[in-house]
């Protein structure tokens, strides 16, 4: 993600020939990596989904995927670089591939992605000021199951565009 404020991209995880669970920040001013990591911190992971909540100054990283999929929340506050578990008992189940954005409401929103089932077409919502999270319906029309798509937030329109990613049948 991206620290308009700072300059900065901040990056957690991924894989390569391991998985990792790593945070590092990236000035665009000098530039130079720093690595930020520190405990606790989200598990080792690939294939999670992030965004940037600017008002709050937090990186939220949900989900993604080890040994099978997972269904944390975690927040990381960009100033300190101190990460937060959010995760409520109540949650939509584990998903690597999905898309999550932050709506003008202060909530962060997700959708789709690869569960232990399939790939999905929920929506759900995230609080912060209930620490809940809670299925949304789409209305009539809503888009086919999918992953590895992206999604963005317009302000303007209060709506979260998702486009591309895999179908439901990939690997079938």
């Amino acid at each position: 993600m991206f620290d308009p404020t700072e300059r900065r991209l901040i990056n957690f995880a991924g894989f390569g020939s391991n998985r990792f669970e790593d945070t590092w920040s990236f000035s665009v001013d000098s530039p130079a990596w720093t690595d930020k990591t520190n405990n606790p911190n989200p598990m080792l992971r690939c294939l999670h989904a992030g965004c940037f909540l600017p008002d709050r100054r937090l990186m939220i990283v949900y989900g993604g995927q080890r040994s099978g999929t997972l269904d944390d929340i975690w927040s990381l506050n960009v100033d300190s670089f101190v990460w937060t578990n959010l995760t409520p008992a109540i949650r939509p189940a584990g998903r690597w591939f999905s898309s999550v954005v932050y709506d003008a409401k202060r909530h962060v929103i997700m959708f789709g992605g690869q569960t232990a089932q399939g790939a999905s077409n929920e929506l759900w919502r995230f609080s912060f000021t209930a620490n809940v999270w809670e299925s949304m319906q789409a209305g009539t029309q809503q888009p086919a199951a999918r992953f590895g798509h992206a999604a963005i937030y317009v302000p303007s329109r209060n709506s979260m565009i998702v486009f591309g990613g895999a179908s439901a049948d990939l690997f079938n």
